[in-house]
Parts: structure tokens; C-alpha cells; sequence
């Protein structure tokens, strides 16, 4: 996203089917002055909302680039069909 300037969940299914998860959902944010205006912005929208308050998912990460911030939260895996680090870097 901060390399096309542009929101987007591009490709999302493909990582979940990948990953081995049951179930991801995804929060993508842009433009907010700080972190918990984010998650305010977030909270005010029933869809992204909903995505945080999911009781089935088990783990979670945040990644920022630019002004850009991604939410992923995953339900327990299947049996997991590729290795997933613990910790992501993106550029």
C-alpha cells in the first residue's frame, strides 16, 4: 500500500489460504494523525469493528508502513501448510 499510495486488501485470501489459518480478517488504515486514532476510526466502523472484537481468532499482528497500518488477526491454524514466523518485516 505505501508503494501504490492506495488502500487496499490486494491479495489477502491468497496469504490466508497460504498461511494454513481457518479464518484471518484484516483492518487496513491510512491518514490518521496517531496509533489510536487508528483504532478509534476503526472502532467506529461496524465492519472493522467487528474484525477486532472476533472471539475466534487466537493471534495477531500490526504492521506499519509510511502512514499505512494493517490489523491481521488469525483463528488457531490447521495444520499449517507453509512456516509462518513469529514476526514479519515489511519494507
Amino acid at each position: 500500500m505505501a508503494k501504490t499510495g492506495r488502500l487496499s486488501h490486494d491479495e489477502f485470501a491468497s496469504r490466508v489460504r497460504r498461511s494454513g489459518y481457518r479464518r484471518c480478517v484484516e483492518n487496513v488504515g491510512s491518514n490518521y494523525r496517531t496509533s489510536d486514532a487508528q483504532l478509534d476510526g476503526w472502532r467506529r466502523s461496524l465492519g472493522h469493528d467487528r474484525n477486532l472484537l472476533d472471539v475466534r481468532v487466537t493471534r495477531m499482528g500490526i504492521g506499519v508502513a509510511s502512514d499505512y497500518v494493517t490489523f491481521i488477526a488469525c483463528q488457531k491454524p490447521r495444520k499449517p501448510t507453509i512456516s509462518v514466523p513469529e514476526t514479519v518485516r515489511f519494507r
